[in-house]
């Protein structure tokens, strides 16, 4: 049942008017691909802070009309795909609300639980969608964990371990993601943020948590979590930009285990299971291996979903403001991280 107040809805066959605020990489290699080729989407302008980076964009995609001002949109479109510097997404995404704009914001939600908050608040007064562009939730490996946990297939799960990194190949834009103020973190705030979605959404309320990371006045580039969760599970999740490890998550069973390899770099991992006391075997129940563009697809047609038929989207307010509240507790509670190759005097 949905969680947010019947407001303005899109009919399906009416073409949603979408503008995009925020024309970093992902912009260019994701979401503009999608969206402007969607036969139920009339992508109606681009903003950035560079005027010429949305006309360059905008030239490339047909697409008439770019503001340097999010403000902008309004009035123009239905709908807005928010994709900026992470210290900007509640205050921009607050004022679109109020505005009764629909919001898909790219992760993290926000800096803060407090800023969470407000964009709930402003979604729920407006009766607008409220999505988080917190992606591997539509992975078809993920959802088998999901499915394996919360139907107990193998028993209750007892403990995970949950690792992902390499080193930092992204094509930046802009600087944002070395500035602690503007985003909010480092890896934790960046990757990290999508291994505590899954793992809150797998296991529930975090009881107790012990974090370290490597920052030393900036952002940090590896981190490592043990978590404790009030349904019983613990475990550990570790992500990094300063080496390539295996990408991995392992789930314990009372009854079995479940593997997923090559986990986070690919939305497509080798999944095998074995029983208590027996040999791995594969597990053929993930579907074909979609690309990142099909993996957001999937998710701009749940926001679609949402608009239209007036009910929360999977990754609504309310889930994304999950995975801030763990990454607040965990900035909170931070400690050192000395790696192998320091001085330990």
């Amino acid at each position: 049942m949905s969680l947010r107040p019947q407001g303005r809805t899109i009919e399906r066959g009416h073409g949603l008017k979408l503008a995009v605020v925020g024309c970093g990489a992902i912009t260019e290699i994701i979401h503009l691909p999608v969206v402007s080729g969607s036969r139920d989407v009339e992508v109606v302008g681009l903003v950035d802070a560079s005027g010429e980076r949305a006309r360059e964009l905008a030239r490339a995609h047909h697409i008439g009309w770019t503001a340097s001002d999010h403000r902008e949109v309004i009035g123009r479109a239905e709908a807005v795909l928010l994709a900026v510097p992470h210290h900007l997404h509640a205050p921009m995404a607050v004022e679109l609300l109020d505005a009764g704009l629909h919001v898909l914001v790219e992760k993290p939600m926000a800096l803060s639980v407090a800023e969470c908050d407000r964009m709930i608040d402003s979604a729920t007064q407006s009766g607008s969608a409220l999505a988080v562009g917190l992606q591997r939730r539509f992975f078809g490996a993920n959802k088998l964990v999901a499915a394996a946990v919360h139907e107990r297939r193998f028993g209750p799960a007892r403990r995970f371990e949950l690792s992902e990194g390499g080193l930092y190949r992204w094509p930046m834009r802009s600087s944002f993601a070395l500035d602690r103020a503007q985003a909010g973190g480092g890896v934790m705030a960046d990757l990290g943020i999508h291994a505590l979605d899954l793992v809150s959404w797998w296991f529930g309320s975090v009881e107790r948590l012990s974090y370290r990371d490597d920052a030393r006045g900036g952002v940090e580039a590896e981190a490592h979590v043990e978590l404790e969760f009030e349904s019983g599970v613990s475990g550990r999740v570790m992500v990094t930009k300063l080496r390539d490890v295996c990408d991995s998550i392992r789930v314990d069973f009372a009854h079995g285990t479940l593997l997923l390899e090559d986990a986070g770099s690919e939305p497509s991992p080798r999944v095998r299971l074995r029983a208590s006391g027996g040999e791995w075997e594969p597990v053929e129940s993930t579907g074909a291996a979609p690309t990142r563009r099909e993996v957001f697809a999937r998710q701009f047609a749940d926001f679609q979903r949402a608009i239209r038929e007036g009910v929360d989207p999977v990754v609504s307010g309310r889930e994304g403001r999950r995975s801030v509240h763990v990454l607040e507790r965990c900035y909170r509670a931070r400690l050192p991280l000395i790696h192998p190759w320091e001085c330990q005097s």
